[in-house]
């Protein structure tokens, strides 16, 4: 027992190189031992890009409006004051942000009757002959309902929202140049278990930095 726990403990194993001269299998050896690398190295890293992991990015992005416009009253004597709320229509838009910049404002609207706008988008008629008021004609130009009655303006009488819209006094919101959008991102890169955000105070003053998030 003791002689073979020592014949095993005393011997050990040795590699023979044997060096063949053989210009054919040289040859194929290196010719063989370049592909290899040729394909590592060149299809795999470089074509295939297989030293760069990637990972799609989830996440969302918010647009945050914030200032304050005005317009004048229907007298042109005082400022009605607007804020973003009152400007941003709709409220929320799929990759898109729409700021009113001028509107029309028709105040005191109730359901009635009133004369046609002559315009051109109501046809004329006389109390006498108001054949092209008729009540089964709709229009996409009209404002409301024919009353199959000629109005005193000699254009057909509507039943609508009067007075009627008048799309020639447009009021320009003032301000809308000095509003921000504070954009606000945020992604994850679950592969890597990385996520990144644009909200950071890098600041330390609590404010949004223009070209950063703002």
């Amino acid at each position: 027992m003791c002689q073979a726990l020592t014949d095993l403990l005393c011997q050990y194993k040795s590699v023979r190189f044997i060096n063949v001269k053989n210009k054919k299998l040289a040859t194929v050896y290196y010719l063989l031992i370049t592909l290899v690398l040729a394909y590592i190295i060149g299809y795999t890293i470089i074509y295939e890009k297989g030293y760069q992991v990637t990972d799609d990015v989830t996440g969302v992005t918010s647009v945050r409006i914030k200032g304050s416009g005005a317009i004048l009253s229907s007298d042109n004597t005082t400022l009605i004051p607007l804020d973003s709320m009152d400007l941003r229509n709709p409220p929320h838009e799929l990759d898109a942000v729409f700021i009113t910049t001028s509107m029309t404002v028709t105040p005191n609207q109730t359901q009635s009757y009133c004369n046609g706008p002559s315009d051109g988008s109501i046809p004329r008629c006389t109390k006498q002959d108001p054949s092209n008021c008729t009540q089964s004609i709709f229009t996409s130009s009209s404002q409301g309902l024919y009353t199959g009655e000629c109005g005193g303006n000699h254009h057909c009488e509507l039943y609508t929202w009067c007075p009627l819209e008048d799309d020639s006094n447009v009021d320009i919101v003032q301000n809308v140049g000095n509003f921000s959008l504070f954009v606000k991102i945020l992604g994850s890169f679950d592969r890597f278990n990385v996520k990144v955000t644009n909200i950071y105070d890098i600041n330390g003053d609590g404010q949004p930095v223009y070209g950063y998030n703002l």
